[in-house]
């Protein structure tokens, strides 16, 4: 059995290709954890170039078309896939870490740039002054407010009674992970088996909370899923 808990916006595509993965709805225990509530934004006339850190905040960019000719650095491949869909030029594509994709930009760019970065109310933000002290400007923008469930629900508690922990939980985020963690403690629920992460960020937080952890090759729901086929016939 693999538990799964993404946010609303996520959830679809995740469930699609594990069913093309061949896993079967049964063998599936999902819920959404969260829902997105997008925030206008005012992005900055001095603005040279965009940081994405969630694919969640490409719906505040939308309505911004002349942003949208601006260079954008993204976080991870999903967050660049979703910029991608609305015509953004991405210029750079992270391994979904902030502290790296930083470094990688300052690698990378040979002028400074006036950042406009477009993030979550829990984002973290610390490696801003990697960039800073590089000489760029960073204005942080919020575009978004994650809405949490805040208890487990109910038929998902009583599948987990029933017939035990699942064997995998997918994990896509380090605050997910705690998250679900606090709604399974809530529930006097205790994590067992493995929790399949997308990137070394979400294996830390993890690993807190569940016995054993695996990392995906690398940071999409494509390689999380390999990894779950690859975990289930050993």
């Amino acid at each position: 059995m693999i538990l799964i808990s993404r946010p609303r916006p996520h959830m679809q595509r995740t469930l699609q290709t594990l069913q093309n993965a061949g896993i079967t709805p049964e063998n599936i225990v999902s819920f959404v954890l969260a829902e997105p509530e997008t925030l206008p934004i005012s992005i900055p006339s001095e603005t040279t170039a965009l940081i994405l850190t969630s694919p969640l905040a490409c719906p505040a960019l939308a309505v911004h078309p002349q942003a949208l000719t601006l260079p954008v650095y993204a976080v991870g491949p999903t967050t660049a896939e979703a910029a991608r869909a609305l015509g953004a030029d991405v210029v750079l594509i992270g391994t979904d870490n902030g502290h790296t994709m930083a470094h990688d930009i300052c690698q990378q760019e040979t002028r400074l740039q006036t950042f406009a970065h477009l993030h979550g109310d829990h984002a973290g933000m610390d490696w801003h002054t990697i960039l800073t002290d590089a000489g760029h400007t960073v204005t942080p923008l919020a575009a978004y407010h994650t809405h949490h469930v805040e208890a487990l629900p109910t038929a998902v508690a009583q599948r987990i009674a029933a017939e035990g922990f699942p064997a995998f939980t997918l994990l896509f985020s380090a605050g997910s992970a705690r998250h679900l963690a606090n709604l399974l403690k809530h529930a006097n629920i205790t994590p067992s088996g493995t929790a399949l992460c997308l990137s070394e960020a979400v294996a830390t937080e993890a690993s807190t909370h569940w016995p054993h952890t695996r990392i995906a090759s690398q940071p999409t729901l494509e390689a999380v899923v390999a990894l779950l086929a690859q975990a289930e016939h050993e």
